[in-house]
């Protein structure tokens, strides 16, 4: 379906050799290593959660003896350092997902060679590689402790570091949320696009890669490196300091439509709630002008809003991060609040809060703690969420909407009957939208097709 062939200025990229329809499965691979971000409750092989504890050095857990045996190959050797750090923390620093990623990486029979993908290392700052030489001195620690014979230099893993940072790919569940990292090659050759043809998803530890749209023969199939809700400027900043290079693609060109899209992500709301005009900042000014009305923000108190939205999104992390969801949810209402004040709906951090605040209302972790209150905050916030959504992916991307989709009706199915109408609509598009991003035997396609029959019934 498709071949690698060398792109003027972006190295290599995987260009279709033919016609490609949407939802086609185009990749699936195994990772070459990979490792859990949690180890206490992430299984190390599979990605699941996890329960059985690796005996020997306590440290890694899995859900099952199976998992626990095919993973051996990999743990057995580093599994003698992590014990004799957890017996005795002075014996050494503590081995990171990342450290021990590398470490995985160079006992494989045939490991990466860092002079075949992309490192960068020349472009790193001097503390990120100085960091890379601490961590190379770890990797060689348990390398030894585990009696593995190599000639493998301080520089070598250097640069493997480097590599990794800019080819690795973040593990993830069906729904999202990130459980691992791991190493693809044959997924390296995607090259990205703030406006991608196709997206990653994870199986377990396999990655599979689908188109979100027909692809024409000799189009280049791109994936998006990074989180596709936020401005251009945020975009290109996060792509140059942790991929080292600026996106070109339609979307940051500003072609199409993408100039008018781009304001709104990053314009702020008047002050006159009955005015719908945009409020941009006057560069000769300490003031934010409205370009409807001519109303002004202070530059202050928008600073300072912004300040306070920060601050009570830290503190729900921080919350959540310790399993209190009441405090956790309390937290995000009120940086919701702050971003109703300050943010168009249409803003990058408007929608990415909305979201979030769903989520967290109807995350398994809150079920005990859910009222009526609660849901009624959460179904508005998929709404808010939805409607950015189709507007910001419009044609093109919107297949990714979907398992936000399929989260709105499941909320409004199990906990608004009078809905029910607009819960199996809702449950339609998503078992659509899912279909072409995650596949018809997927997990989230069966539990959105089971849930559209007893809504039929």
């Amino acid at each position: 379906m498709y071949e690698r062939q060398a792109i003027g200025g972006r190295g290599y990229g995987a260009l279709a050799t033919s016609p490609i329809k949407a939802g086609t499965l185009v990749l699936r691979s195994n990772s070459v290593a990979a490792i859990p971000l949690d180890p206490r409750i992430t299984c190390a092989y599979c990605f699941t959660p996890s329960s059985l504890r690796c005996s020997r050095c306590k440290f890694l857990h899995y859900c099952s003896r199976r998992c626990q045996q095919a993973d051996w190959f990999m743990h057995g050797a580093e599994c003698k350092y992590i014990a004799n750090y957890n017996s005795n923390h002075e014996n050494g620093p503590k081995p990171t997902p990342t450290v021990l990623l590398v470490a995985r990486l160079l006992r494989v029979p045939n490991p990466p060679k860092s002079s075949e993908y992309a490192h960068n290392l020349e472009l790193h700052s001097l503390d990120a590689i100085a960091c890379y030489r601490d961590m190379s001195e770890l990797v060689l620690q348990i390398l030894s402790a585990s009696r593995f014979i190599h000639s493998y230099s301080i520089h070598d893993i250097v640069l493997l570091f480097a590599m990794l940072n800019c080819n690795a790919f973040t593990v993830s569940t069906l729904e999202l949320v990130p459980v691992g990292i791991g190493f693809y090659p044959r997924a390296t050759l995607f090259n990205h696009s703030c406006l991608p043809n196709c997206i990653a998803t994870f199986d377990g530890r396999n990655i599979e890669v689908r188109t979100l749209c027909h692809i024409e023969l000799g189009q280049e199939l791109t994936i998006s490196y990074i989180e596709l809700i936020q401005t251009r400027a945020t975009r290109q900043k996060e792509l140059a300091s942790s991929y080292f290079f600026n996106c070109t693609c339609l979307r940051c060109q500003g072609l199409n439509n993408w100039v008018e899209k781009e304001e709104w992500l990053s314009a702020l709301r008047c002050q006159d709630t009955c005015c719908k005009g945009l409020v941009k900042p006057n560069i000769a000014t300490n003031f934010f002008g409205c370009g409807n009305c001519g109303a002004l923000r202070d530059s202050h108190d928008i600073n300072l809003m912004e300040h306070q939205m920060d601050s009570a999104i830290a503190m729900s992390n921080s919350a959540e991060r310790l399993n209190k969801l009441p405090e956790a949810i309390s937290h995000r209402c009120q940086a919701m609040s702050i971003a109703k004040r300050l943010y168009n709906p249409l803003h990058a951090k408007y929608i990415s809060n909305a979201e979030t605040l769903a989520n967290l209302i109807m995350s398994t972790k809150n079920s005990e703690s859910l009222d009526s209150k609660q849901v009624t905050i959460a179904i508005e916030m998929f709404q808010e969420a939805l409607n950015g959504l189709s507007w910001l992916y419009g044609d093109i991307l919107v297949p990714m909407k979907g398992l936000t989709t399929l989260k709105y009706a499941r909320t409004l199915y199990q906990n608004s009957p009078k809905q029910k109408q607009n819960a199996m609509e809702n449950i339609k598009e998503a078992c659509c939208l899912l279909t072409i991003t995650h596949g018809e035997n997927s997990f989230l396609v069966k539990q959105a097709v089971d849930m559209l029959h007893e809504m039929q019934r």
